[in-house]
């Protein structure tokens, strides 16, 4: 915490030039990011969201040798 940490692995013109407040996610709550920093439309946004508004499948699962 309080450490900015070094994405070298992120683009440069993908990376987030805002800040948001240090907050407290309540229980049963996601804090949800958009892979796209500097232009999607997340919780930095709208706040945390309530675990019964999350849902999903998954299609295909990958498992890595090593």
């Amino acid at each position: 915490m309080g450490m900015q940490l070094r994405e070298d692995y992120v683009p440069h013109v993908y990376g987030d030039e805002r800040s948001y407040a240090e907050i407290v996610v309540p229980p049963n709550s996601y804090f949800v990011m958009g892979d796209h920093r500097s232009l999607s439309n997340d919780s930095r946004d709208f706040g945390p969201v309530s675990t019964r508004l999350i849902y999903g499948k998954a299609v295909f699962r990958i498992l890595a040798d090593g």
